[in-house]
């Protein structure tokens, strides 16, 4: 046990050593770029190694005095390997920082500019970015899924998503979990986007379900918390009308819905018209 835990204090002290010397050589060619734009291609070479090793680390707040001297826009005049690793390794910064639109923004770019025949890194990519697109209401399609060979991983996932099937998500989230990731984003980034937000886009997929199979957009509290029971595989009785009660609330909170519940008559009562105001579940044309 004292081995491995000196082997990891020894092995952290490098990796301090390593960043040390490379904020030194950042600073260095940042201050050579003043006179010759051409060594922008380097700076953003060592930008990527310090993003890697601050991530190990998990030392992400060391990153921001770092990222505020950057001007990005010599990123297109880098080639397009330093600028996919570049904004790849930035976006996974900005996903754990929650700053969800840019870390989308620069994932989007990645994915552009990634050489069709490297498919690991356009997989990496694509496991961050599907995410970011699903909790606005984008699905990727079946061929994008097939060409970048993550079928396995997504599509049943987003199968039970589609449906609203509560108890098939948990089953297959659980399973897309176990799939490792070389750049560590299935085991570090997946979770938080599955836990923190995808869930509320299967209620979401239910409540439109049950609305649309009921035929009238005043739904009873009792059949929504029918169709929550089904869903969920409820062996246990913890759904009763409460807990619909307070699913449904949350979804009008968070806009996945508009309406109102009436107390008084126990009825969900959503608007006639674009009840559902999300963007429309449909497949992606082009991520």
């Amino acid at each position: 046990m004292g081995g491995g835990g000196g082997g990891s204090s020894h092995y952290h002290r490098y990796q301090q050593r390593v960043l040390d010397a490379l904020r030194e050589e950042f600073i260095r060619i940042r201050r050579d770029t003043r006179y010759d734009k051409a060594l922008m291609p380097g700076l953003f070479v060592v930008l990527v190694e310090i993003m890697q090793i601050c991530t190990a680390m998990e030392q992400p707040a060391a990153l921001e005095p770092i990222l505020r001297n950057v001007d990005e826009r010599y990123l297109d005049i880098c080639p397009n390997s330093i600028r996919v690793k570049t904004q790849y390794f930035w976006a996974r910064h900005r996903l754990f920082q929650s700053r969800l639109p840019d870390a989308e923004h620069r994932l989007d770019d990645a994915l552009k500019y990634c050489p069709d025949g490297h498919i690991n890194a356009k997989q990496r990519i694509l496991n961050l970015l599907i995410p970011c697109k699903v909790r606005k209401g984008i699905l990727p399609s079946r061929e994008l899924l097939e060409r970048n060979q993550l079928a396995a991983r997504w599509a049943p996932l987003l199968k039970a998503m589609r449906q609203g099937n509560l108890a098939e998500y948990e089953r297959c989230r659980t399973e897309a979990l176990s799939f490792d990731d070389e750049a560590g984003s299935g085991r570090q980034i997946l979770p938080f986007f599955l836990d923190g937000m995808l869930v509320w886009c299967v209620y979401r997929n239910l409540l439109e379900r049950t609305m649309t199979i009921y035929g009238s957009n005043q739904v009873p509290v009792a059949v929504v918390t029918a169709a929550l029971r089904v869903s969920e595989n409820d062996e246990d009785g913890h759904v009763c009308d409460t807990y619909a009660e307070g699913i449904v609330g949350r979804l009008l909170l968070y806009g996945y819905c508009k309406g109102y519940i009436s107390y008084e008559l126990k009825t969900l009562v959503l608007a006639t018209r674009n009840a559902f105001p999300k963007p429309p579940w449909e497949q992606l044309r082009e991520l």
